[in-house]
């Protein structure tokens, strides 16, 4: 995540205003690792380093209503697909694609190193 992206979650998470710029710092430091939704509903994973192959994806919501579905690269660049992981999310009782941020609980990346 970008810092301004943190800053902007931190405010309505329960962290203690007093460790907000250390947990900037930190997340800032150890990589992107989560971004999303773009407009266009699409959320992205950088993975910490290149997978062997593309990595599964498994998503846990705290509203069980949504899953995420992989999204396919459209890139030139194949390697791209071993370190970026794209998915959108769907919300299973409208029928229609989410392009607001939910909570997720637990992301799970499948892969050989």
């Amino acid at each position: 995540m970008h810092e301004n992206q943190v800053k902007q979650a931190l405010i309505s998470s329960p962290v203690p205003k007093h460790a907000h710029e250390t947990l900037v710092q930190e997340v800032v430091r150890n990589g992107r690792g989560i971004q999303g939704p773009n407009n266009e509903g699409v959320w992205q994973i950088i993975c910490a380093v290149p997978m062997w192959i593309r990595p599964g994806l498994t998503v846990e919501f705290v509203d069980q209503r949504y899953s995420a579905e992989v999204v396919d690269i459209t890139s030139t660049d194949r390697r791209l697909e071993k370190v970026r992981v794209r998915f959108k999310v769907n919300d299973q009782i409208e029928m229609k694609w989410v392009k607001h941020p939910v909570d997720i609980v637990r992301v799970c990346l499948d892969a050989r190193l």
